[in-house]
């Protein structure tokens, strides 16, 4: 972390506390909604809210863009949010309305859509270029990190209360705007043509259209979702208990097994990144069908050690190609291009996961190994993509 800039500092940081906090938040909904309603269902509405939300901002974000400047919508933002959280704090006190915290989880995932693509569009603003793999590996460590701890964490936090998890949020999300107040981007600027809604929707799509890189990075996540989704706590556990016929607390180990990966892969690309950068067409080519390939070890082999291995392994390889994959855009791409790609592009994930998870776990009810078959199949889908676009990574 030494060789990177101050101002990265502020945003890895700032949103380290953001995601850490946003992390814990959920824990505390789906604990807080689970224990009034004592219905599952009414659980799994959190993250499908939160989801829909994501998406549907992002119709809105090319025009926000256009009006405010990146620091100013990431401050507004995470002010507004850590408000919402005092809110949500006050209904889980004093009133039992359900729907209303739906509501305000709905608003604050909402907001979220404004700020995720700045996450990635902001590194290369931050930081040199020669810095931008190594920056791109701290965030992903971070992200890791924060994944594993904060959902263990929230898992003992939550037998204090989920009001106590909530007020840590807070505090998280406080600490968050002020680290976000101290970043000075001196290239934040804004487009001197301000347009419509409409047509900064259309505009941010017609320059999607104009790049390569869009086409790549978005077909990619098209099938990558289809992959991701039966990493899905609901199909693993249907996996564990008809493949393993073992206990579904092993559904924790290999989660944190997967993270722990990601944690590594972050390590490796810190250690040898020039290296890794030197070969980076080759990792994002050939990445995709190991992952097919580790799809159909894992739901073939009944040994539980080997299922933790390979969950292990699979999360450093899709943490090589993501932060590989994204570092080289991000050094191709100008600032508005960028921020464009990363807008349409969470929009499309977000969508697709979603509507891919739904389609998985209805098949994981038949069958579990299809769903995993299925998931290889898309592997295979981005490994030929990846050839076609290959051209576009040194």
């Amino acid at each position: 972390m030494k060789k990177l800039s101050i101002n990265f500092k502020y945003l890895y940081f700032s949103q380290l506390f953001a995601n850490a906090g946003d992390i814990l938040y959920i824990v505390a909904l789906i604990g807080y909604v689970y224990e009034h309603t004592h219905s599952a269902q009414a659980s799994i509405y959190v993250p499908i809210i939160i989801t829909a939300a994501v998406f549907l901002s992002g119709w809105f974000v090319p025009y926000v863009y256009s009006r405010w400047s990146k620091k100013e919508i990431l401050l507004f933002n995470q002010t507004a949010k850590t408000f919402l959280m005092v809110v949500i704090l006050i209904c889980v006190v004093l009133t039992e309305q359900i729907y209303s915290l739906y509501l305000l989880a709905f608003f604050n995932a909402f907001l979220d859509g404004f700020t995720n693509p700045l996450k990635m569009a902001l590194i290369p603003l931050t930081e040199q270029n020669d810095h931008i793999g190594f920056a791109n590996a701290q965030m992903s460590m971070m992200s890791g990190i924060v994944q594993i701890g904060s959902w263990s964490l929230g898992g003992i936090l939550l037998l204090l209360g989920s009001e106590r998890v909530i007020v840590i949020t807070i505090v998280l999300y406080i600490s968050s705007v002020m680290l976000i107040s101290r970043l000075n981007l001196h290239q934040d600027i804004l487009e001197t043509e301000q347009t419509s809604i409409f047509r900064s929707f259309n505009k941010m799509v017609t320059t999607n259209r104009l790049l390569q890189e869009s086409h790549f990075l978005n077909m990619s996540t098209l099938f990558e979702s289809i992959g991701h989704s039966v990493w899905l706590a609901a199909i693993l556990l249907v996996f564990i208990a008809e493949r393993l016929h073992a206990n579904t607390s092993w559904f924790s180990f290999i989660n944190a097994l997967f993270f722990l990966g990601v944690v590594v892969g972050g390590v490796l690309l810190t250690k040898f990144n020039d290296t890794l950068m030197n070969y980076s067409r080759l990792y994002i080519v050939s990445i995709p069908l190991a992952l097919a390939l580790l799809n159909i070890l894992f739901v073939y082999n009944e040994f539980l050690f080997v299922t933790l291995a390979i969950s292990f392994i699979f999360g450093i390889c899709d943490e090589l190609r993501a932060t590989l994959m994204h570092t080289q855009i991000q050094m191709r791409l100008d600032d508005y291009s960028l921020t464009a790609l990363y807008t349409l592009n969470g929009m499309i994930y977000s969508l697709c996961f979603c509507v891919s998870s739904y389609l998985i776990g209805t098949i994981a009810d038949y069958s579990v190994v299809t769903a995993f078959i299925i998931a290889a199949c898309a592997y295979i889908i981005c490994f030929l993509i990846s050839i076609k676009y290959r051209k576009l990574f040194k």
